[in-house]
């Protein structure tokens, strides 16, 4: 396995990463399960980037599916397009200032918010892995730090 992860740990990773898209505990744990699925039923690989791949795929299929958010070119124009806050009881007891700074966030920030905080990817690797410009991927994640600065301080935490 690629950096000698064993699957339980691939599949920690990938909850955490579901976790980060879908923020809420019941969807991550779907995801999951079929990502893991999908693998065995092709057998294999169980890395860490193809997982987290599959399971990227399994949530744009899904959010598609349900018609909660369309999945255009992420732009300038985008940025300004305003998304609901998900309440107290979509976060199945999660809470906090940071879940609720972070509940702000659209799923593309989230998503590289995540790659790029948790997993350590880097701008480039990012590029290549969402299909995305290496700087629409910077500006990305400038908006998403600064949405979660902005959050945070009025919620009276230093960030």
């Amino acid at each position: 396995m690629e950096n000698r992860d064993t699957i339980e740990e691939v599949l920690r990773r990938g909850y955490r990463y579901a976790l980060a898209l879908s923020h809420r505990a019941a969807d991550a744990e779907e995801l999951v399960q079929e990502a893991a699925f999908r693998l065995c039923q092709r057998g294999g690989p169980w890395t860490a980037p193809y997982f987290l791949t599959v399971i990227r795929n399994g949530f744009v299929d899904a959010v598609r599916r349900q018609g909660i958010v369309r999945f255009d070119s992420i732009d300038e124009a985008c940025a300004n397009v305003e998304l609901p806050v998900a309440t107290r009881d979509d976060h199945d007891g999660l809470d906090g200032p940071m879940h609720r700074a972070l509940s702000t966030l659209t799923p593309a920030e989230r998503e590289l918010l995540y790659l790029s905080a948790v997993e350590q990817y880097t701008a480039r690797e990012l590029s290549e892995m969402i299909g995305r410009p290496r700087g629409t991927v910077l500006s990305t994640l400038h908006r998403a730090k600064k949405k979660l600065r902005a959050r945070l301080s009025s919620d009276g935490v230093h960030p």
